[in-house]
Parts: structure tokens; C-alpha cells; sequence
């Protein structure tokens, strides 16, 4: 019996728990503890502590290539493939019901899962899988791959699973994850488009926490792509439906996001929105989504002039994504703390936090988000008067800006080039425009390392 289990085991690619082991052996749990205490006893399996396990690498490709032997068909190890799919969209879906994040008490256990994750993904859409099983796990997890910048592999199996005929719950979440993931990286049109499918099908469900979860991503596209009064509309609707259930969470989410539209919007009440929004998440312990309440809070103070305190506030939401390693979350927030420097005048210590944006950018492969730095990166350097620098940057800015797939130019792109056009001449600036496309975004940071003139 210890050999069959150990043979199920093979399927896992890294670590796993008690559950999950009973799962993939079709067993139960007191029966998955004996086994694998038995085989602990043995050396063929290791004991990691808090009732976790692996295999060694060796054992693992020796238990799968046993187990094909035995099977040629193959029949076996899919079934076992299967199981652990299963489980892991069970587990997907109690983390993350409608992925704005995982519920903070789960979050860890996404983490640990994660291999186990990609595998019943990989498998999911892959040949002989399952691809309606995959579309319910992706729509699950995506908020937590947004967060965590896993962008690339994300948007594959959220491509994959938008081909597949699902019920209206699994499109509203699948949809709803294509809108998180295109709005950061800056694709704010598709994000819109996919924002207002994603809100119709959660509609159909009639299950009012869902629909308010797809509107709370369809409104912050919707603030993307500046239609602000559609926005105001989807939040406030989102966080009222999140009041009415008592889900003090979701209302906090829905509350950051509509702060950041009310400030556009020039609503005296943003930051005190913004502080509620802290404040619930606070109370419903969600560092996740406070690290963007906490930037959304520094977005009002910003709008309201108040320099000290948003970077007070920006800071905070650095520190606490950092810690809990939420990189996306970091990453808006050093953007906006740039912003914040270079409204208070403070240029070098702009040109600094921007300059980490785009190397924070860069580790997770978000080029929208680096295009973004560099063109902020250019207007801090014009107006230290790095006019060639500048147009370098604008270049390179340019150049990622196509590469990320993002339509138009980098915002401001036509003042940065007026200004540069006047500084440098017409013939100067497009020839020095031309040199800084070629420049690996890598490169204009080295420049931003260099002291300044």
C-alpha cells in the first residue's frame, strides 16, 4: 500500500501537506498521515515540518517513471493529475473566491501551493487535460498572480481559458482577472472591454458579491481609461453591495479604488474615502489590498497638495508590499512616491524612487510599468535641464511602450516632446529620440546612477 501512495506522490513537483497527498492518493486523511509516517520512517520521504513533506528529486522521478512502466497508457498518472487539479482548484476557490486577493487567513497556503498550482494549470490546459477545471483555478488565483507580477504566465492561462465555454461564475472570474492583469500593465482599453463582459456574466449569476468584486475591477479600468463618472458609478455600487452582505473587505477595496477616481474627479470627500478604505482593511486584517489602499490614500493627499503626509502614506504602502512581497503593490506605490517628490520640488529624490519603479518593473517583466518609469524618468530629467538624457529616456520609453503591446504612447509623451523639441532643436532631439529606442531600459538607468550635472 506504501508503494502505491508513494508512487501517487510522484505527481506533486515540489512540497505538499497531508491534504493534498490524500487527494491525489484517493484516500483519506488519517490514512495519508499513517502512509506517509511509514515512509518518513523509511528515508523515501522527508518530513519539511508543519505538516509538510517532499520527495526528493530522485525518488520523484523514479515514482513517475514506476508508475508509467506499470501503466503505458498513461491512465493512471493522468487520473492522479486530475486529482491534484481538482484539489487545487478546491483550494483556489476557498482562497480566493472571486479574485481580489486572497483572504488573508489563506494567503500563506497559496504560496506553499504554488508549484502545485502551476502544475494543475500546466496540466488543465495542456493535451488530455481539463481545460473547464483550469478556468474555474485561473479565474480563482488571478488576483494573487497580479499581485505577486506573475503577469506571464497568468495572461497564458487566461488566454487559454477565455476559449473555453464555461458558465457565467467561471466567465465573470476568468474575465475579471483578464481586466486586473491588462489594467497592470497599462492596457487600460482591453482591460476595459474585458472589465464590462466581466460585470455582465457576474450579473447573470445573481450573486451580489461577485458582481460587486467584477465591478470593482470593471470601475478601476474605467478610471484607465478616464471615464471617471462610469467609475464613481461602478464603485460606489460595489462598495455598498459589500456593506449590505458584510463583507468589510470588499467595501475596503471598493472604497481605495473609488478614492483615486473621486480625487481625478476634484471630490473634496477622497481622502476621507481613502482613510475608510484603510481603516476596513485594517479591521479585516488584509495587508494585500491595504498596500493599495495606503497608495490610493497618498493618490488624495497628492491631489490635495498636501506632499508631506502622501509620502508619509506612499511610504507606508512601500514598506508593507515589501514586506509581504506584494510586487505590484510595491511597485505603484514607488511610482507614486516619485510623483510626490517631484511635486514637492525634490527632484533627486524623484529621480530615485522612480529610477526603483523601473527596476522593480523590470523583475517581474511589467513593460507597460517600465515604460511608464522611463517616461516619468524623462520629465524629471527635464526639468533638472538633462535635456539629452531626456530624450534618451523618452526613446527607450517609446520603444517599451510598443513591446508591451500598449496602444498609443506613454502618457505626456507629446509635452515631453514639445519641450525637448525647444531644447534641443528638431533634428537634435529626433536623432538623439532614435538613439534612446535602441537603449535597453537597463542602460537608462545607468544614467540615472550617474551623478547629476
Amino acid at each position: 500500500r506504501e508503494q502505491e501512495f508513494l508512487l501517487a506522490l510522484g505527481t506533486f513537483p515540489a512540497g505538499f501537506g497531508i491534504d493534498a497527498a490524500a487527494a491525489v492518493a484517493d484516500t483519506d486523511e488519517l490514512a495519508a498521515l499513517d502512509a506517509l509516517e511509514v515512509l518518513v520512517e523509511r528515508s523515501l520521504v522527508v518530513a519539511d515540518g508543519d505538516d509538510r513533506f517532499r520527495l526528493l528529486d530522485t525518488l520523484r522521478e523514479f515514482s513517475r517513471s514506476m508508475l508509467a512502466s506499470r501503466d503505458p497508457s498513461d491512465a493512471r498518472a493522468h487520473a492522479a493529475r486530475r486529482r491534484l487539479a481538482t484539489w487545487v482548484r478546491q483550494l483556489a476557490v476557498a482562497s480566493d473566491p472571486y479574485s481580489h486577493g486572497p483572504l488573508p487567513t489563506h494567503w500563506q497556503r497559496l504560496r506553499e501551493e504554488a508549484a502545485s498550482i502551476r502544475a494543475a494549470l500546466d496540466w488543465a490546459f495542456g493535451p488530455g487535460g481539463d481545460p473547464q477545471l483550469g478556468a474555474r483555478t485561473v479565474g480563482a488565483v488571478a488576483g494573487s498572480l497580479a499581485l505577486a507580477g506573475d503577469f506571464a504566465d497568468a495572461a497564458r492561462w487566461l488566454t487559454a481559458a477565455r476559449a473555453v465555454a464555461v458558465d457565467d461564475e467561471t466567465a465573470a472570474t476568468v474575465l475579471r482577472g483578464v481586466t486586473v492583469i491588462e489594467m497592470y500593465q497599462g492596457r487600460f482599453p482591453s482591460a476595459a472591454a474585458a472589465g464590462e463582459r466581466s460585470y455582465e456574466r457576474a450579473r447573470a449569476t445573481g450573486v451580489p458579491a461577485l458582481a460587486a468584486s467584477c465591478a470593482i475591477a470593471c470601475g478601476s479600468a474605467a478610471w484607465g481609461v478616464g471615464e471617471l463618472e462610469r467609475s464613481e458609478q461602478l464603485l460606489r455600487g460595489a462598495a455598498d453591495t459589500f456593506d449590505a452582505v458584510g463583507d468589510v473587505r470588499g467595501r475596503g477595496f471598493a472604497l481605495a479604488r473609488l478614492a483615486r477616481t473621486l480625487a481625478d474627479r476634484g471630490d473634496a470627500s477622497a481622502v476621507s474615502v481613502a482613510s475608510a478604505a484603510v481603516d476596513d482593511l485594517e479591521t479585516s486584517h488584509d495587508d494585500w489590498v491595504r498596500v493599495v489602499a495606503l497608495d490610493h490614500l497618498a493618490y488624495t493627499l497628492l491631489a490635495t497638495g498636501d506632499h508631506r503626509a502622501a509620502a508619509v502614506r506612499a511610504t507606508e504602502a512601500i514598506e508593507l508590499g515589501e514586506r509581504i512581497g506584494s510586487h505590484s503593490g510595491r511597485l505603484a506605490a514607488l511610482g507614486l512616491l516619485a510623483r510626490v517628490r517631484r511635486a514637492a520640488g525634490e527632484l533627486d529624490e524623484a529621480l530615485t524612487a522612480q529610477a526603483t519603479a523601473v527596476r522593480a518593473a523590470l523583475q517581474i517583466h511589467n513593460l507597460g510599468a517600465v515604460a511608464t518609469g522611463l517616461a516619468h524618468i524623462a520629465d524629471i530629467w527635464i526639468a533638472q535641464g538633462r535635456h539629452r538624457d531626456a530624450a534618451l529616456a523618452s526613446g527607450s520609453a517609446e520603444a517599451t511602450h510598443r513591446r508591451a503591446g500598449a496602444p498609443g504612447q506613454p502618457v505626456g509623451q507629446a509635452d515631453r516632446g514639445a519641450a525637448l523639441t525647444a531644447a534641443l532643436g528638431a533634428a537634435e532631439f529626433e536623432r538623439v529620440l532614435r538613439d534612446g529606442a535602441a537603449m535597453a531600459p537597463a542602460d537608462v538607468l545607468g544614467l540615472a546612477d550617474m551623478r547629476r550635472p
